[in-house]
């Protein structure tokens, strides 16, 4: 697990006869280890073509079927890769695989394997993804049984910003977007991890209400933060600017600037694979099309 996925003669052995022929005598002795050997020897190959298809499913099959021989360590090490792999897969069928991810983080969570050893914390950005990804399918039950059953699994100093950010996103998503900017009033996003998150939420819930003035300032004072964020790559810098770009050309038709061009815009978003908030930024442009 620890060796270097790109070392050329891991990839060649991953690739050879010897691997297949082992599993082969494994499988013809019935050996109890055969299955987890197995899994490890797809783990490589999914690692070498990180978009296969079918060495993803056949993995996330026998790990499904072989939990009980892993132990918090293994089973944690393995659903991360495994939802790390749904992520990049989202590009061939984003639904499918989406709905992939939720059931492996549902497991993970059952499992108590969120973190390595017991008195390892959660992750935040963990937590995070697993949170988004519940209420991004309508899983709002189960995303607020989330939060108040695990926000205190993660380190104590995050606590009440992430149960304030998670609230507001949930509110959001369930159309409530005046009880979503009240929560978000009380996240101190100044010494959030989060940073980014907060104000992406803040432009959407000042577009949803509205207020225009306060959106225009606040992506002034976004694209402000980017530029100097030394820190923040530029395939970051560009998925949050390009946010900024999409949201103010869709805030100036809105605001009453004209529905000229709206078909242009909702095509750059639709072809954009540098852009957070994609389906929300595809929504928007849909309705002020159909309003036009």
């Amino acid at each position: 697990l620890n060796i270097n996925i790109k070392n050329e003669q891991l990839y060649k052995f991953a690739g050879s006869k010897a691997v297949n022929e082992f599993l082969s005598v494994m499988r013809s002795r019935a050996d109890v280890h055969q299955e987890v050997i197995e899994i490890y020897s797809l783990m490589v190959k999914l690692a070498i073509n990180q978009t296969d298809e079918a060495t993803f499913s056949k993995m996330n099959i026998l790990f499904k079927n072989n939990l009980d021989k892993f132990n918090r360590i293994g089973m944690h090490q393995l659903f991360i890769l495994l939802i790390s792999a749904c992520n990049r897969l989202e590009s061939i069928d984003k639904d499918k695989y989406r709905r992939i991810s939720f059931e492996l983080m549902k497991q993970m969570v059952e499992r108590d394997a969120y973190s390595a050893e017991i008195y390892i914390p959660m992750n935040l950005a963990t937590f995070r993804n697993i949170f988004i990804c519940s209420i991004s399918l309508n899983e709002f039950c189960w995303g607020e049984n989330f939060l108040d059953n695990y926000i205190d699994k993660i380190l104590p100093e995050h606590r009440d910003n992430m149960y304030n950010y998670s609230m507001s996103r949930l509110c959001f998503e369930k159309n409530e977007p005046d009880k979503a900017l009240t929560y978000l009033g009380k996240v101190k996003y100044d010494m959030f991890a989060l940073k980014y998150d907060v104000k992406v939420l803040l432009l959407r819930i000042y577009y949803e209400l509205g207020l225009y003035e306060q959106a225009y300032s606040h992506i002034d004072t976004f694209r402000h933060f980017i530029n100097e964020n030394r820190l923040l790559s530029p395939r970051k810098k560009s998925v949050q600017k390009n946010f900024l770009k999409f949201t103010e050309a869709l805030l100036k038709i809105k605001h009453g600037k004209g529905i000229s061009g709206i078909s242009k815009l909702r095509s750059e978003i639709n072809v954009s694979d540098s852009v957070v908030e994609k389906s929300w930024l595809l929504k928007k442009a849909g309705e002020l099309d159909k309003a036009g």
